[in-house]
């Protein structure tokens, strides 16, 4: 009987914790899901819908970076474009954010996206192989291939080394 209430007890206190971790970070799963939203509105030029849904996220997480990357480019496309250049100065600064609560594979990522809606696809390229030769093993830059914030550089001739040096930390 002891031994069953324990175990009911540690399973309760474990469900409770999973419930919590759950609401820490729903807030944070809604953001991913509005963001990749607002880029598949961008995807058919509907910026007006992006921009909706970027803000949206960033309602919720307001130094999101990839939600400022996504924001930056929906109102370039839009009456507002010259609102987007004040956003370049909020993504570096919350690459520098990122960096101090020491998440550096995620300030190496906003870090690229910044660099390649600025145009500078080779510093973008730098960034990411950075981030891949110096991250311990892991997860990090996983997403590389599939991120539309880093579209813009798979079309320099840099980006294929970037890909090799992912596929080396996979194997």
């Amino acid at each position: 009987d002891a031994q069953l209430q324990r175990d009911s007890s540690e399973a309760t206190a474990r469900e409770i914790d999973e419930l919590h971790d759950v609401h820490v970070h729903a807030g944070e799963f809604r953001v991913h899901s509005q963001v990749a939203a607002g880029f598949a509105h961008l995807a058919p030029h509907d910026a007006t819908g992006g921009v909706d849904v970027f803000r949206m996220a960033l309602e919720t997480i307001p130094r999101d970076g990839r939600a400022l990357i996504g924001l930056y480019l929906a109102l370039q496309d839009t009456s507002l474009a010259t609102e987007a250049q004040l956003l370049l100065p909020q993504i570096d600064h919350t690459v520098s954010e990122l960096l101090a609560n020491r998440r550096p594979g995620e300030a190496a990522m906003v870090k690229a996206g910044a660099h390649a809606v600025r145009g500078d696809l080779a510093a973008g390229c730098t960034a990411l192989e950075q981030l891949l030769e110096s991250a311990p093993p892991g997860h990090a830059g996983w997403q590389i291939p599939i991120d539309p914030a880093l579209a813009p550089l798979r079309r320099h001739e840099r980006f294929p080394r970037v890909l090799a040096l992912l596929a080396a930390r996979a194997a």
